[in-house]
């Protein structure tokens, strides 16, 4: 994935996620973007002007405010970093469920000494980076499923396990 003003041939798979902030960090970089870009900060308020105009009011994590005029606000609010409960589907499965947001160095390091079986379910960006992550690293045996629901999947399999091979 690349921007179509700065193209990278490297991109022409499915990148990870380093890959893609290193991409992102040079493209800020080619077009100096860095100054423009507010880091540990808070938008505490915004406000559509008559100008058209969006004014934001930020909190900086040391406390200081500032008052700051932009063209355009984007809201990314990050609204699938929590889980949904483990749905009905699973009851009785009894290997382990963790949400993408759950996943980190101790996991993978984890599947790794244990030589785990891993279950991907889902299409979405998180799946895929971790699906493209493990995979890469030539960690563990990947399986990879997109399913409705998880109850498709339940249903459309025996018994998905993360288990030791």
């Amino acid at each position: 994935m690349a921007f179509s003003d700065f193209p990278d041939p490297t991109m022409l798979r499915y990148s990870t996620a380093d890959e893609y902030l290193h991409y992102l960090q040079d493209y800020s970089r080619h077009f100096g973007l860095e100054n423009h870009i507010r880091y540990h900060s808070e938008v505490c308020d915004a406000t559509l002007t008559e100008d058209g105009l969006w004014l934001l009011r930020i909190r900086r994590t040391s406390g200081t405010e500032q008052s700051v005029k932009a063209d355009a606000l984007i809201v990314a609010t990050g609204a699938n970093q929590l889980p949904n409960p483990i749905p009905p589907g699973l009851v009785g499965f009894d290997g382990r469920v963790i949400h993408s947001s759950e996943y980190n160095d101790a996991f993978k390091k984890e599947v790794e000494e244990q030589n785990l079986k891993v279950l991907v379910v889902g299409g979405g960006e998180s799946g895929a980076d971790i699906a493209a992550e493990l995979g890469a690293c030539r960690l563990m045996s990947l399986f990879g499923f997109v399913a409705q629901s998880v109850s498709d999947l339940v249903t459309s399999t025996t018994k998905a396990r993360c288990s030791r091979s």
